[in-house]
């Protein structure tokens, strides 16, 4: 399945399941099955290599914002990180009811996990934007890569997204921004064709917010993707819980993202079947305000518009001031331009 391809089709919707499936394989499956009947384009998980996360003193201090999976840090993050066999078995489930599955690499050896399983397509998280080994290794394998851009300045960005386009990788930006959660005033949604013009690369949107007005707006902005993160339940133990969708959120972000898009239309000017309609019943025609006798000069004092259409449109007002009538015209009814002198 050609994972990247179906993300970059606007508009798409990527469901990040992330970290909140607690380190349950059962949870993910119904997660990765909820989605799918919600009409997510994609599921995404993340994978890293705990033992190589951080620096010691960082992975043993004691972290109690989660007791019921573990006292440090790195028993968290232990609790939480799926083997290699549990992502083939979440890849294959959801292989088997339809849906694209893809993850973030945080590293090296998560990169060389999962390409050993057949991935093809990574996301890079904002703060591994500047990971060099993991860019460098994404590049030498020319493999499918989409990157955040949240907390980077624009030359750090240059630096990994020339690296990927240089080595011939395909690549999608996900403009982003790092604060979880954070209001629509710090979306900048601009941002989004900037890089669309800086890079000539598809663009989505990694939206963080707790409603999904901006995640619209960036459809609007030409966001080929939005990102979001998702929960069963926004009161689990655990990560990202409380700045994620639940189902019923990620269901009206399915919904609210397509009809974005069909709103944008194809640019073109035209009267469309349904405006025809509407035209014709309220357009405006030209009618004589009186009865004006054959070889009577029409001017502004025995002419005026009315609804509906069906006579001489009223765009030719000024153009049939001065012309002389044909024949008898009565007021108030439709007359053409054969029934005046030339």
């Amino acid at each position: 399945m050609d994972v990247f391809s179906k993300i970059i089709k606007t508009p798409s919707v990527v469901a990040e399941i992330g970290l909140c499936h607690n380190g349950s394989i059962e949870l993910a499956k119904e997660m990765i099955k909820q989605c799918a009947d919600a009409g997510a384009t994609a599921v995404k998980f993340q994978k890293r290599d705990v033992e190589n996360l951080a620096i010691s003193s960082v992975l043993n201090s004691i972290d109690g914002r989660f007791p019921n999976f573990g006292e440090t840090y790195k028993q968290i993050r232990e609790h939480i990180e799926f083997s290699l066999d549990e992502f083939q078995e979440l890849f294959e489930y959801a292989k088997n009811i339809g849906i694209p599955i893809f993850s973030s690499v945080f590293d090296v050896k998560s990169a060389k996990d999962l390409v050993s399983l057949g991935s093809k397509c990574f996301k890079v998280a904002s703060h591994c934007l500047t990971h060099m080994p993991l860019i460098n290794y994404l590049a030498e394998n020319k493999l499918d890569v989409l990157i955040s851009t949240g907390m980077a300045t624009m030359e750090e960005v240059d630096l990994s997204i020339n690296m990927l386009k240089s080595a011939g990788c395909r690549v999608g930006i996900y403009h982003c921004v790092s604060k979880y959660p954070h209001t629509s005033k710090d979306a900048n949604l601009l941002m989004i064709k900037k890089l669309k013009d800086r890079y000539g690369l598809p663009v989505g949107y990694s939206s963080h917010e707790p409603d999904n007005i901006s995640a619209f707006l960036a459809i609007a902005m030409g966001a080929m993707s939005i990102e979001k993160h998702v929960t069963l339940d926004n009161n689990l133990e655990g990560f990202d819980h409380k700045i994620a969708q639940n189902i019923d959120g990620l269901k009206d972000l399915v919904t609210g993202v397509e009809n974005a898009y069909l709103s944008l239309g194809n640019g073109m000017k035209m009267i469309t079947k349904d405006e025809a309609l509407t035209r014709e019943k309220y357009h405006w025609s030209i009618v004589p305000t009186k009865t004006i006798q054959e070889g009577d000069t029409l001017s502004e004092n025995n002419i005026t518009v009315k609804n509906p259409s069906g006579g001489i449109p009223s765009k030719f007002f000024y153009q049939v001031l001065g012309k002389k009538a044909r024949k008898e015209l009565k007021k108030d009814t439709f007359f053409q331009l054969s029934d005046l002198s030339n």
